[in-house]
């Protein structure tokens, strides 16, 4: 080996990594792409988040309506299997169970 090829070969051998400088620019970087992401990532969620809402509102008018088609009338908003005194206010209503829990098996 000649003297110029073994200085070229130490020369080369002594940067191997980044420097600080250039892992602060890497990260600058990273920060603003994640950061210009992040609203984009938040809005199909809410998105998404309203769609599934929209969703299960439909479910309740749908159950509603099959319960309507079997009885004929719509679930009782409240329906106590206690003994009641007529006063709703009284606290002795007895134990009961409202629309939702009479709408539950036609429910998807």
């Amino acid at each position: 080996m000649s003297q110029r090829s073994h200085g070229a070969l130490r020369q080369c051998r002594g940067r191997h990594g980044f420097t600080i400088v250039e892992f602060i620019v890497i990260a600058a970087i990273m920060f603003l792409l994640v950061s210009l992401l992040l609203p984009a990532i938040q809005h199909s969620r809410e998105a998404a988040r309203l769609t599934q809402c929209k969703n299960n509102l439909k479910q309740f008018g749908l159950a509603l309506h099959n319960y309507h088609d079997v009885y004929q009338l719509f679930p009782a908003g409240h329906r106590y299997t206690g003994i009641f005194d007529g006063d709703p206010n009284s606290g002795r209503g007895g134990n009961g169970f409202g629309w939702g829990w009479a709408i539950t098996p036609f429910l998807d």
